[in-house]
């Protein structure tokens, strides 16, 4: 048999054992795919379906594998609420809805009007979060109060709520909104600046600064503000005290 004989029958023997190698590759990965029965959340480990290891941010979307969650840019959260990350955290989660398993980015940011609770969910084509599924607050600051409920939503020990707007009720001169975090009417509460007394007729005045501003804890006013006060000298000056009703009927001692 010539030389050329014998490499031609070689050269068609390794073609015929190759086509066959790549034919029984495809033959085994339909038949795989045909037999790949594993849920949502769970993936193929050696022709059994486990769950996925969400501890390491690991979900399943389908398809039997297991896709690795990418790590979230939290500054890009910080620029975009134009305030400040305080918690952060990422996980995997199983839709209710859709029942699809995703990653999810979520944080708390402490911005001007109160503290949000956001929530991105994972694109895959791209490995970023940038689809919002979830902005709301949780705690306002002064100036504003809470709206809109959402009902049956806590997440991390929070109630949450979809807005916040600032507070309109009327309060006096001279005076500013308080804290209160919880808030959820337009009742703000408020209190007098600094150099200013609460009166009984829910004003806010200046108090005496000659000597002392108060007496036995009860204000002294540098400007006589009810009919019931009375008149006190000090140090060449004439401030006002509450006498009567504020003081519960009792003198109040002057030295």
């Amino acid at each position: 048999m010539s030389t050329n004989r014998m490499f031609n029958r070689l050269y068609l023997g390794m073609k015929y054992v190759f086509a066959l190698l790549i034919f029984s590759v495809f033959i085994s990965g339909v038949a795989n795919a045909e037999t790949c029965t594993c849920d949502v959340g769970e993936h193929m480990v050696n022709g059994q379906c486990k769950p996925c290891d969400v501890y390491y941010h690991y979900y399943c979307p389908g398809e039997c594998r297991e896709v690795q969650c990418p790590i979230p840019d939290f500054n890009l959260y910080e620029d975009l609420f134009n305030g400040k990350m305080i918690q952060t955290d990422y996980k995997v989660l199983i839709s209710k809805a859709s029942s699809e398993m995703d990653c999810y980015a979520e944080g708390l940011v402490d911005t001007d009007v109160g503290t949000l609770y956001i929530q991105f969910r994972s694109d895959e084509t791209n490995g970023l979060y940038k689809r919002q599924a979830g902005k709301t607050y949780i705690s306002v600051k002064p100036g504003y109060y809470l709206q809109w409920l959402e009902v049956g939503n806590i997440v991390w020990g929070y109630k949450h709520y979809s807005g916040a707007s600032p507070c309109t009720n009327e309060k006096p001169a001279n005076s500013h909104y308080v804290s209160a975090p919880n808030l959820t009417t337009n009742d703000c509460p408020w209190e007098c600046d600094d150099g200013f007394g609460h009166t009984s007729d829910d004003r806010c005045l200046p108090l005496c600064r000659i000597g002392a501003t108060a007496m036995n804890g009860i204000n002294i006013y540098a400007e006589k503000h009810t009919k019931y006060a009375m008149a006190v000298p000090r140090g060449g000056a004439t401030c006002w005290i509450h006498a009567t009703r504020d003081n519960g009927g009792k003198l109040i001692p002057i030295n």
